[in-house]
């Protein structure tokens, strides 16, 4: 073997020796862990974390490295790395916790919606039936979606008398429902 080979072999670092992973993580975890605090300024708490996974995971894999240097590199890339994946897993929870919040969120503002819808139509009904025969006639084919001519065609009667037998359900259903709207303003507030 050549002597370039016997100094290449000497210096190969093999951190499964007890001695050795002490100095190299009394040399570096302060490096490390600054290092790792520049790349997660938003998260600085993880930063020791990361370093000490990095370097578990170094001693579980019972790697060896060719110099100090290589294993310097290694060490850093792999601070580096953890440290972006630490922040792309945030993101993605945060992302997924404001997801499922807006969701929530969504869902409980439908739920309301529905049950003011209901209550809204169910008293509008009510409220119908209390209303003069013609006048509630109009008003039903109104909310059916038909427009004032095809009422005015369905009932036999000129499109001036549905547009005022409207305007005088309208007056009556203000009346009836007057409680009832004030009710839903306060309630939507």
């Amino acid at each position: 073997m050549s002597l370039e080979n016997k100094e290449h072999n000497k210096e190969r670092i093999s951190l499964s020796n007890e001695k050795v992973f002490e100095e190299v993580f009394e040399d570096l975890y302060i490096s490390l862990v600054v290092f790792a605090k520049g790349i997660m300024f938003e998260n600085e708490m993880y930063a020791e974390d990361i370093v000490q996974d990095v370097f578990t995971n170094l001693l579980l894999s019972k790697k060896k490295f060719e110099n100090r240097i290589s294993l310097k590199s290694y060490l850093y890339i792999s601070v580096k790395n953890a440290c972006l994946n630490n922040k792309k897993h945030t993101k993605v929870r945060q992302l997924y916790a404001e997801d499922k919040q807006a969701v929530s969120t969504l869902k409980e503002t439908s739920f309301i919606d529905k049950i003011l819808e209901e209550e809204v139509y169910s008293h509008l009904l009510k409220a119908l039936d209390n209303l003069p025969k013609r006048c509630k006639e109009v008003f039903e084919l109104s909310l059916k979606g038909y427009r004032n001519d095809e009422i005015a065609h369905a009932m036999k009667i000129s499109s001036e008398t549905v547009k005022s037998q409207k305007k005088r359900g309208k007056l009556l259903l203000y009346s009836i429902l007057r409680n009832f709207v004030v009710y839903l303003l306060l309630l939507s507030i």
